[in-house]
Order: structure tokens, then sequence, then C-alpha cells
């Protein structure tokens, strides 16, 4: 089901959708299309997981680890198995604690819902806002946040990086 198109949206909007599902207790996958593009995963009106092509996932950021976690470049990551296999993996060969586990996933549900949250510039355009209505798939070695408490995070790094006065557009600061 397509919520809005094109030209209707803007960033707010993709906000107000994430809390009329979790208002209703959602279960599923909220996708939004656009510049920048991804998806909220939702279970009982919580958020699970998120996935934003800009936002380092689980296999690259356990890919930071000191030493780099032998085995992880066989699992790739874009599907929800494929998340739930690496954070097993991870927990499995003492990579990282449950508690490090659910910090690492809570960071990349806050980067991403900022990605697709706050309006990036002008013209961060939304295309279409889709929910797909489905069983939850991940496991209980994800944890469940809550909308507020993820919305708060991402609005407090969004004001610390206007602070600075960083847009998309400005260059990179570690590059010259």
């Amino acid at each position: 089901m397509v919520v809005a198109t094109h030209g209707e949206l803007i960033r707010p909007q993709v906000m107000a959708a994430v809390e009329d599902l979790g208002s209703r207790k959602a279960s599923g996958m909220l996708e939004v299309m656009g510049n920048p593009s991804g998806a909220i995963y939702l279970d009982a009106g919580r958020i699970v997981f998120a996935r934003v092509p800009w936002v380092p996932g689980l296999a690259a950021r356990l890919r930071g680890i000191r030493p780099s976690p032998a085995g992880l470049r066989d699992l790739s990551s874009g599907r929800e198995d494929d998340d739930a296999a690496i954070a097993g993996f991870a927990l499995q060969r003492g990579y990282l604690t449950m508690t490090a586990l659910h910090e690492l996933i809570r960071s990349i549900v806050v980067d991403a819902f900022l990605v697709l949250t706050v309006p990036l510039a002008m013209d961060s355009p939304v295309d279409a806002i889709r929910f797909t209505s489905t069983r939850t798939y991940w496991t209980e070695m994800f944890p469940r946040f809550g909308i507020g408490l993820v919305r708060g995070e991402a609005l407090s790094m969004a004001e610390r990086v206007a602070e600075y006065g960083l847009t998309p557009t400005s260059g990179n600061p570690l590059r010259s």
C-alpha cells in the first residue's frame, strides 16, 4: 500500500508515518523511497532495526573491530536473516556481548532514523512511503526501541551537527 507519492512529502511526514505505525502497534517494514531511501522495521510498534545505504550496517561496523572477526566476510548483509546471522555470529564467537550488540544496533537505528526523518536539504525528495505489514522475523537478539527514544536521540544528533554548521554538501574536514 502506497501511503503518499512524490511531491506530497517532506521528511517530517516520514516521521509522522513512523509515529502513526508505532501508535497502532504495527509490525512490518516501512520503506522510504527517494533520496535518501531506506527501511525501518517495526515489531508491535517498536523499532527493531533500520537500514539505509548511507549508514554502515552490522557487518561494516563489526569489520571495524580489531582484530577483524575471522569468517565475517562470509556473511553478507542486506536482509533480515543476514543481519540475524551476523548478530548471532558476533555473539557466538564472543566478539560482542549482548549489551554491546544492543548498543551497536541502537547506533545503526538512530543513524538510519536520522537520515530518513530529518530533512538533509531542500532537495531531499521522498518519492513514496510504503508500509508492508508482516509478522516480524527479527530474533530476540535485536532489542525493541521505543519510537520516542529513537526520535529524541536522532533529533539531538541533528542539533549537534547543525551547531557545527555542517550540511550534506559540506566538505569532509578530514579530507584535504
